[in-house]
């Protein structure tokens, strides 16, 4: 997918999970203590891909946080980077995507030193992608370096 930004790479893939392919390259990185990868310093498995608006996000957002946030209470945290985007706001997407995932479950709280699920939005020039992880803390927010 080519986003317009440089030194940033997304790829499509057909896997049903994304995340679980991302989080073994990651547990056999830190497991091993080599770094494999000349070029690649942080792999993040992308669910969902929409415009960078509020609206959008809020409507690409909810149908994944049914899936992890609805059932059981969970300790989350939510991670935001921007790139070649300065009309929107950070706090209030953050700040709205906090009141979601507490409206799906009322159990869910806050933890942003050691969350079992972690939220990551990357918003690059007009599109967000959104993605809920594991073991974000554990694995050193996912960077392979």
């Amino acid at each position: 997918m080519d986003t317009g930004a440089k030194n940033i790479c997304y790829i499509t893939t057909v896997l049903e999970d994304p995340t679980e392919l991302a989080l073994k390259i990651l547990q056999d990185a830190a497991g091993t203590k080599d770094q494999k990868s000349r070029y690649i310093m942080k792999p993040v498995p992308i669910e969902v891909v929409n415009k960078a608006n509020l609206k959008d996000i809020m409507d690409g957002a909810g149908k994944l946080f049914d899936r992890d946030f609805l059932k059981e209470p969970k300790m989350f945290a939510i991670t935001s980077n921007r790139l070649f985007n300065n009309e929107l706001e950070r706090e209030s997407m953050i700040n709205a995507l906090a009141e979601m995932i507490s409206a799906k479950n009322r159990g869910n709280k806050t933890n942003l030193k050691h969350p079992e699920l972690a939220v990551i939005v990357e918003v690059i020039k007009g599109l967000t992608m959104i993605s809920v992880v594991p073991e974000i803390s554990e694995l050193r927010m996912y960077n392979l370096i």
